[in-house]
């Protein structure tokens, strides 16, 4: 991707970094609470597109992903709008990642559990900090636990 484009995919890079574009973010804002598996479903497409940007992104969002097993009925509590609401605040805050940038010192961190298994992948920048190049996070199937 070019330095400060916006490619029709929905990301934007600009200052070494890469992020989901002002459109993309706004249409998570401005997403009404779901009242039907498809608006579920519809809204976990939207943002899972850009789990990379958010850390543990099948723990935040398994009350919603929930819902959309047959075997469960549909029921919007506490823990799928709390899981909704902060999807919403993550994206909405605009996460970002910068760019990988070849030669420079670089960690992996990877955790599993039963549940899932995640990873970071950081990269030391100029200011001598680490920071976030992307994120993996997985649930794992009932097969696989």
């Amino acid at each position: 991707m070019i330095e400060g484009s916006q490619a029709p995919t929905g990301h934007v890079a600009e200052n070494g970094t890469i992020k989901p574009s002002t459109a993309k973010t706004q249409a998570v804002r401005k997403f009404p609470e779901p009242t039907t598996i498809k608006q579920v479903q519809s809204f976990l497409g939207l943002t899972g597109y850009f789990r990379k940007y958010i850390k543990d992104y099948p723990t935040i969002a398994k009350p919603l992903s929930d819902l959309t097993r047959k075997e469960n009925p549909f029921v919007f509590g506490t823990l799928q709008k709390a899981a909704f609401e902060k999807l919403k605040n993550i994206m909405s805050e605009g996460p970002l990642l910068h760019v990988y940038k070849y030669g420079r010192r670089t960690e992996l961190y990877t955790d599993a559990c039963k549940q899932e298994y995640c990873a970071i992948l950081l990269q030391e920048a100029e200011d001598g900090k680490f920071h976030p190049v992307y994120y993996m996070s997985k649930k794992t199937n009932i097969a696989k636990k």
